[in-house]
C-alpha cells in the first residue's frame, strides 16, 4: 500500500521497511533501537531548528511551518512507540527472567536462586522503575527489616592483612 491509498504517512507505530517484531536475535532489537534512537535525535535537531527560526517567518509561513511541527511531532511520537516495542523485545529476548515459583532470575542465559526477600525486592524494584530509594526507606511497609537491601549483602571486608605474629591468621 502506498500513502494515499489510504494509509496514514505519521501513523505513530508505523515499522520501518526490514523490521520484524518477531525475531528470535537480540541483535536485531538492539539494532532497530539505535536506529530509532537516531531519528528521534534528528527529528529533535530538526524541531528545535524550526522553532528557533519560527519567530522570523511572516504570520502566513508561521502557520505553515506550524502545520509542520505538528507533523514532526507526530512522526516523533511514532518513533518513541516503535523504540518502546524494540526494548521491550530486547528485554523479552535478552532481558531479566523472574520465575516466582522457584524464585529464580535468569539473564543473559545465567540463572541465580533467590531468597524469598531478594525475590519480594527484585520484584518490586522492578515494579517500580525510575524511583530511588534511599537506605531508610521501606519500599513495602511491613516487609520486615527496613531499606530495600540489606547492609549485610551489600558491604564487602577485605581480608585482614597477614600477620607473621599471629598463628592462625591466614592474611
Amino acid at each position: 500500500m502506498t500513502v494515499g491509498e489510504g494509509e496514514d504517512p505519521v501513523r505513530p507505530s508505523r515499522p520501518l521497511e526490514g523490521e520484524d517484531l518477531e525475531t528470535t536475535r537480540w541483535e536485531d532489537a538492539r539494532h532497530w533501537m539505535s536506529i530509532y534512537a537516531d531519528l528521534l535525535e534528528f527529528k529533535r535537531g530538526i524541531l528545535g531548528r524550526v522553532k528557533r527560526d519560527l519567530s522570523n517567518l511572516l504570520p502566513l509561513a508561521q502557520k505553515a511551518a506550524a502545520a509542520d511541527l505538528e507533523i514532526i511531532e507526530a512522526q516523533m511520537r511514532g518513533y518513541e512507540a516503535r523504540l518502546d516495542l524494540w526494548y521491550r523485545r530486547l528485554w523479552d529476548l535478552h532481558g531479566l527472567w523472574l520465575d516466582p515459583a522457584g524464585r529464580m532470575v535468569r539473564h543473559k542465559g545465567r540463572e541465580a536462586a533467590l531468597t524469598k526477600r531478594e525475590f519480594q525486592l527484585l520484584q518490586f524494584l522492578l515494579d517500580h522503575p525510575y524511583r530511588y530509594y534511599t537506605a531508610p526507606a521501606d519500599p513495602e511497609p511491613g516487609m520486615g527489616r527496613t531499606g530495600p537491601v540489606s547492609r549485610r549483602g551489600t558491604q564487602l571486608r577485605a581480608p585482614p592483612p597477614h600477620d607473621p605474629q599471629r598463628p592462625g591468621n591466614p592474611g
